[in-house]
């Protein structure tokens, strides 16, 4: 079972946070308290179905949250626009905060809970085959995917984790930058592997139609990203911690991800719905010094947790598409 302590310190979360209260200052409009219009743009459809019918749900700090009454993705109305993603993701950015203070001195734990864990079950789907890990960052998981045997490989934009990931797994084995502008070569790649990158996408069918000629034919591409439909959201709403509009684009329901996935070339081959619902809520009420603050022991997260992973309620979806 994975303890959120040691996944999530404390001390790298405080100095998180405080750099996003100073992004939110620079992002707010003092006079309407909304997202400043010149770091903006407008989301006028559905990033998955392309619906425009669709419902306010809340605001959380500058920015508004609709969902889509066709599909159920829930997305900022106004997301950062280009030139203020790059410079979120750049390296003076929290992103790289972020890897530095959170994701890099964590790495061992997890290497050990997360990555080996994973790279095991994507190698039993293409064993000794070629993957592309899209969105590598420091590149921790192509390590662990070459541990199983894996041929690894990485694209990332960011030149911090470009560099550390070159550094973790060969220069040979990470790419830099827009795929289309690599050398990287079309029907060549058995696995293509893409974690916690999904929800930081404008066009999540833009993105998939893009990777989708790099598979080879029959190809598996897996995506693990948010799961709105969870009890963790049901619970905090706008409190949840993964809803940060800068960063966190969208959230996704099943439904959406089906839509995306037939748009784009690919038919889903398997689903899993897990996640760390009750742990996050216990760690967001002692954060927050809540009243109803509980104390839980493990046995007993863990048997939760499996009910609502069993109902589909979990915070997290892992998908498995095939290239059609």
């Amino acid at each position: 079972m994975i303890d959120i302590k040691k996944l999530l310190p404390s001390s790298a979360i405080e100095l998180v946070d405080k750099r996003l209260k100073e992004d939110l200052i620079r992002y707010k409009d003092p006079l309407t308290g909304q997202l400043k219009k010149n770091l903006s743009e407008v989301i006028e459809i559905c990033p998955a179905c392309e619906s425009q019918d669709w419902r306010y749900e809340f605001k959380k700090y500058v920015f508004n949250y609709v969902k889509c009454n066709n599909c159920g993705l829930l997305h900022v109305r106004e997301r950062l626009n280009d030139n203020e993603l790059d410079k979120l993701y750049g390296n003076d950015g929290r992103s790289v905060l972020q890897m530095k203070n959170l994701y890099i001195p964590t790495a061992d734990y997890r290497m050990n809970t997360i990555y080996n864990p994973k790279a095991k079950k994507i190698a039993n789907l293409k064993p000794n085959g070629k993957l592309l890990d899209f969105g590598c960052s420091a590149g921790f998981f192509i390590k662990a995917a070459c541990n199983q045997g894996l041929d690894a490989y990485g694209i990332e934009t960011n030149e911090f984790s470009v560099n550390f990931a070159r550094e973790l797994n060969g220069t040979n084995k990470i790419y830099e930058g827009d795929i289309r502008e690599t050398s990287l070569e079309k029907n060549n790649f058995d696995l293509i592997t893409m974690f916690d990158v999904f929800e930081h996408v404008p066009d999540p069918s833009g993105l998939l139609k893009v990777l989708n000629p790099y598979l080879k034919k029959s190809g598996i591409l897996v995506i693990e990203t948010s799961h709105i439909d969870c009890f963790e959201h049901e619970y905090l709403k706008a409190e949840n911690t993964n809803v940060l509009g800068d960063v966190h684009l969208m959230h996704f329901t099943q439904k959406s991800i089906e839509i995306i996935a037939n748009r784009s070339g690919f038919n889903i081959i398997n689903k899993k719905i897990f996640g760390l619902d009750i742990a996050h809520i216990i760690n967001f009420c002692k954060r927050n010094k809540k009243k109803e603050m509980i104390e839980m022991p493990n046995e007993l997260i863990k048997l939760i947790q499996n009910n609502l992973d069993d109902m589909g309620r979990g915070c997290y979806i892992n998908v498995e598409l095939q290239k059609i």
